[in-house]
């Protein structure tokens, strides 16, 4: 799996949101040498959620844990709205879909910032 964040204006206008704390530049590059990959901590941080998961099922687990990455470091205001907008999506697929979706962001994003509560990446993308 590779993570890698993008630069742009969507970019620049999350780093602003959140005070200018991330980098804008690439994962590999973020916080210079001796800084693990974004793509290996996710992968680490997701292991709840991945287990065993085969190569479709890998994907979408891998984007909801990058979607639960990226919520965790907002604040709590922008954090909530961005979990209700998806709720509200996943919502199309069923109610009982949407509950069990929400309990894993909240897992998620409790064990983000239990785990690696000074890390304030952004990941943008997510590919095989």
């Amino acid at each position: 799996m590779s993570v890698r964040t993008e630069r742009g204006p969507a970019r620049e206008a999350m780093a602003a949101r959140v005070g200018g704390q991330h980098s804008t530049e690439g994962v590999h590059s973020a916080g210079g040498a001796g800084v693990r990959k974004l793509s290996e901590v996710i992968l680490e941080f997701a292991r709840s959620v991945m287990g065993d998961a085969a190569a479709g099922t890998f994907q979408g687990a891998a984007r909801v844990a990058i979607v639960a990455w990226n919520l965790a470091n907002l604040p709590a205001d922008l954090r909530r709205a961005g979990k209700a907008d998806l709720l509200r999506t996943a919502r199309r697929f069923g109610s009982a879909y949407a509950r069990q979706l929400g309990r894993v962001m909240d897992e998620l994003v409790e064990r983000k910032q239990r785990l690696y509560p000074d890390d304030a990446r952004i990941a943008a993308t997510v590919s095989a």
